[in-house]
């Protein structure tokens, strides 16, 4: 018996075919697959590329991309269908200042090479490619709250554009005027950072929102008093004392 390198190609596509009839003609299952999950993109700012991906369990359905260009939303692009051991497809070349949206669905071919679609097209992501080639928007909603004992904790919103990787934020004290701002970190990678003060006075705090290819405009909190640790500490020694008999 002779075995050609073709065989396993042809056996795997045998099956896949079998599983679309199975599925769309003869109905030997309840119900129809899912859509693959979690369709998100990643961006690679220093090749002002992007990948998009997703999750999907290991299977032998196929898989297709819609691409639409938001600004001509009435012409969306089927790309080439993809393998089903592939779950991201990468783009490059995109212009600035465009947006375009993503959605997938599973297909298969029949026995004459035709499209079978599976599943319908999921919900879209939005890719702005402006994101690719300049630094994020500022953050939203600055606020500081004080705590006890110089305390205070600053939160903020993440920015409606643009790629973030970190977050620098900066502090400056009122005497007479207001001092110049100062770094307190420029690693922040949650929406939030707390920190004691240890001397009294008014506040305000800054956040700027940072990538690879620089910094966004600071977005400021309000104005905060602060009691440093010292000044509670002294105030509360002083409130605590007790005159006697014969004291002066």
């Amino acid at each position: 018996m002779f075995y050609s390198v073709r065989q396993p190609l042809f056996v795997s596509r045998l099956i896949a075919l079998l599983a679309v009839f199975c599925l769309s003609i003869w109905g030997c299952t309840n119900t129809a697959p899912d859509n693959p999950s979690n369709l998100r993109f990643d961006a690679n700012l220093s090749t002002q590329s992007y990948k998009v991906r997703w999750d999907f369990a290991p299977s032998v359905y196929w898989y297709q991309l819609l691409e639409t260009d938001l600004d001509n939303p009435g012409s969306p692009v089927e790309l080439p269908i993809l393998q089903p051991q592939t779950l991201e497809k990468a783009f490059t070349g995109k212009p600035a200042n465009k947006k375009y949206s993503y959605q997938i669905r599973l297909v298969q071919l029949d026995v004459n090479n035709k499209l079978v679609v599976v599943t319908g097209w999921s919900a879209a992501i939005t890719v702005d490619t402006n994101a690719l080639f300049n630094p994020p928007q500022p953050p939203t909603t600055v606020k500081a709250t004080a705590g006890t004992n110089g305390q205070v904790t600053v939160t903020w919103a993440a920015p409606s554009g643009g790629i973030v990787d970190n977050y620098k934020v900066e502090q400056r004290r009122k005497t007479s005027s207001w001092s110049s701002w100062t770094l307190l970190s420029s690693a922040q990678t949650n929406t939030s950072y707390s920190h004691s003060v240890t001397r009294s006075g008014l506040y305000q705090y800054q956040i700027s929102a940072c990538n690879s290819l620089g910094c966004s405009g600071g977005a400021s909190s309000q104005e905060i008093t602060l009691a440093s640790q010292t000044t509670t500490a002294r105030s509360m020694m002083f409130s605590s004392s007790r005159t006697f008999p014969g004291q002066w």
